[in-house]
């Protein structure tokens, strides 16, 4: 059978004449493959959380009437996450009003530390998580929500 190759199961590829467009057609295929996978650290899917913190008028505002602030950082922040992970400032990376750490097993993240408070400001909500059942927030990562996005939101008291 000139002029066909049998790549696996399936129907036999015409190829183009050459050796070289053969391995371009599968180099391309595999490309197209790869480009469509979910991110994975190892065999296991992950993700991100990235946190920032708004200053708003009130609790009720819309988040386009709060300003954007770097003061929660200026405190601890602490996730801890699946199989004992606990992610601290120094496991993530700052962009300049937010934070984000990548890479992320899929599983349940507890917020343990949530920063500092802003001058004459308090935490209203977790905007992005839920109640635990206790007393803190949770944010779950998983194939519908890879990428969560936590926004804290402060209002004055």
């Amino acid at each position: 059978m000139r002029g066909q190759h049998l790549l696996g199961i399936g129907q036999p590829l015409q190829a183009s004449g050459s050796r070289r467009g053969v391995l371009r057609g599968i180099a391309v295929s595999a490309a197209a493959l790869l480009a469509t996978a979910p991110t994975t650290r190892g065999a296991q899917a992950s993700g991100s959380i990235s946190v920032q913190g708004f200053l708003c008028p009130s609790g009720d505002a819309d988040l386009s009437d709060c300003q954007a602030t770097d003061e929660i950082f200026d405190g601890d922040i602490v996730i801890s996450g699946p199989g004992g992970l606990v992610l601290t400032l120094d496991d993530g990376e700052s962009h300049a009003v937010s934070h984000i750490w990548d890479g992320l097993p899929y599983g349940a993240y507890s917020l343990q530390a949530i920063g500092a408070a802003p001058s004459g400001y308090a935490l209203y909500d977790v905007d992005g998580a839920t109640d635990d059942g206790g007393f803190g927030k949770e944010v779950v990562l998983d194939d519908g929500n890879p990428n969560a996005e936590l926004n804290l939101i402060y209002v004055p008291w």
